[in-house]
């Protein structure tokens, strides 16, 4: 735009202008200052990305140690759920958790073993 008001100044000052402008745009776009830009954005994205990898880690860093520390129920009735979802049951461990918190239980697991085991711990936990 500042180009094209320098050439409606038809005069030496907008050609002068004018001119230097276009220097000003021959720099910019030079093959290294286009790299040194494109460097500098890639840096800022890995940036970012290293970032959002650290927050990732201590968020599960802060899940993990709740995890090991806190059966499913516990939380659940620390949170103030009634009812807990454990789609992973393997041999019950948050039903019966639930059971001694007097929470509902769902539990889903893949394996038949698994939840015969988890069936047979919950339903004997339960009388």
């Amino acid at each position: 735009m500042a180009k094209e008001l320098a050439m409606v100044e038809n005069n030496d000052r907008g050609r002068e202008v004018r001119q230097y402008l276009i220097k000003i745009e021959q720099a910019w776009n030079t093959p290294e200052l286009i790299f040194a830009r494109a460097l500098q954005m890639a840096n800022n994205t890995i940036d970012a990305f290293k970032h959002r990898a650290l927050e990732a880690e201590r968020k599960n860093a802060v899940l993990m140690h709740v995890r090991k520390t806190y059966t499913a129920g516990e939380v659940a009735k620390e949170l103030g759920f009634r009812s807990a979802l454990d789609n992973t049951m393997g041999s019950g461990s948050t039903g019966i958790a639930c059971i001694n918190t007097n929470r509902n239980f769902i539990g889903i697991e893949k394996d038949d073993t698994y939840f015969k085991v988890a069936k047979e711990r919950i339903s004997t936990q339960n009388t």
